[in-house]
């Protein structure tokens, strides 16, 4: 499902998603993946290596993805991913993965996205065809949507640990009222990200903001 423009498009945890008409991607995919709901955010990691890799395809960019759902390019974010699912018992009935990618946004001219934010078409001083990258993204997906299951996880678990913008860096990850800080030294096969305090004890974070220490 593909979008020209979002009047209340939404990230994580209800954050507005803002897109002028005719500038970004804003697509949903919906699946319909024989997973139980634990490994249901293999979604988005698979999705996340899609994007990175149709930006560096189709605009020679090379980008970075950032635990749990956000793809950068150098320190600003140029795409969010967000996987909502329905579960039956334990088994994903469907899944719709959320994709907004800033193409031909002119990002500096909001004042509360200019220092954080970013669009393809600023990093290369050019318009980026929309449709191009959709198809490479499509086309990406097709591609490695097979291996989200557990025999050929492994193969997007190392992907994503390549293009990871957080791996072996410190980092502060707040979720709720917690606040858990240390060196990031990977994934489990369902996507959770594992830390290691000072001590070398590592502790394995399900979900939350994740800031990194400069």
């Amino acid at each position: 499902v593909v979008a020209d423009h979002q009047t209340q498009g939404r990230g994580r945890m209800s954050r507005s998603w803002i897109s002028p008409p005719g500038t970004n991607i804003l697509c949903s995919i919906i699946f319909y993946p024989d997973l139980d709901a634990s490994s249901v955010y293999r979604l988005t990691m698979m999705a996340s290596v899609c994007v990175v890799h149709a930006v560096e395809k189709i605009c020679g960019q090379s980008a970075r993805i950032k635990w749990p759902n956000d793809i950068y390019i150098y320190d600003k974010k140029v795409c969010g991913i967000l996987t909502e699912f329905l579960a039956d018992f334990d088994r994903v009935l469907h899944a719709v993965v959320g994709i907004g990618i800033n193409v031909n946004f002119i990002t500096g001219k909001e004042p509360e996205l200019k220092d954080i934010a970013v669009s393809l078409c600023e990093i290369t001083g050019k318009r980026v065809s929309r449709i191009g990258i959709l198809k490479q993204v499509l086309k990406e997906m097709d591609d490695h949507y097979p291996l989200i299951k557990k025999s050929g996880f492994l193969q997007v678990k190392e992907l994503w640990e390549q293009y990871s913008l957080v791996l072996n860096r410190r980092v502060t990850v707040v979720s709720g009222d917690e606040k858990i800080s240390g060196t990031v030294k990977g994934l489990t096969e369902n996507g959770h990200l594992l830390i290691a305090d000072k001590a070398g004890n590592e502790q394995e974070i399900l979900c939350g903001d994740v800031s990194l220490h400069l």
